[in-house]
């Protein structure tokens, strides 16, 4: 299995200096290489076909840009799970401690995907603290009590060269956004990979 991981807002809690309202961690799962490699080619030839030769962001893509990434990848083998923290609605001080939000987030999000020897990718142009925190966290978590393994290994790559780095950013993006109801149809990128969602869940 190949689980790509991102995040979307920050972990401040300063909402007079802009930190964001909301902290959110996606996973999307594939269930074997192959499956990866047949999307990771799918975006390859939609980028070629559009003349995109910058990387796949969900915050510097156009509105027709998403519509066709996520017609693209819609029907291959994998899905996703995603947790939103609602940061000025918690109420303890330990999540103001960024790396308890991280771990917290990462264990909502882990809970509901079915790991078997799993490789966990995540971004390395992202941010330094999450993938410090999310690698440490799950190098400690790699057995469960019957002694299977869950995780076999943590790596990180270059967002701009690997195309299912970039699908977990669109991914989290398109669940970051479902939540933001400053302008546009929130729900449009996320409907279009509902097939997709094993879990989205807000918090508190």
């Amino acid at each position: 299995m190949l689980v790509y991981i991102d995040e979307s807002g920050d972990t401040g809690f300063k909402f007079d200096r802009n930190s964001s309202k909301y902290f959110t961690v996606a996973a999307v799962v594939f269930p074997d290489p192959e499956s990866a490699e047949l999307c990771s080619k799918a975006i390859d030839r939609l980028a070629e076909r559009v003349g995109r030769s910058t990387e796949y962001k969900f915050s510097g893509t156009t509105v027709e840009a998403k519509s066709c990434f996520f017609e693209c990848i819609r029907n291959f083998d994998f899905h996703y799970a995603a947790m939103v923290m609602n940061k000025p609605a918690m109420r303890s001080d330990g999540f103001r401690h960024k790396d308890s939000l991280i771990k917290c987030t990462i264990r909502y999000v882990f809970s509901h995907l079915e790991l078997a020897n799993a490789t966990v990718v995540v971004d390395r142009s992202g941010s330094r603290d999450f993938r410090r925190t999310l690698q440490t966290y799950l190098r400690g978590r790699i057995l469960l009590a019957d002694g299977s393994q869950v995780i076999k290994k943590v790596r990180s790559e270059r967002s701009h060269a690997d195309r299912l780095v970039q699908l977990a950013d669109m991914v989290c993006g398109a669940v970051a956004k479902s939540f933001d109801d400053t302008k546009g149809d929130k729900m449009a990128w996320r409907r279009m990979i509902k097939s997709k969602e094993r879990k989205v869940q807000k918090w508190p």
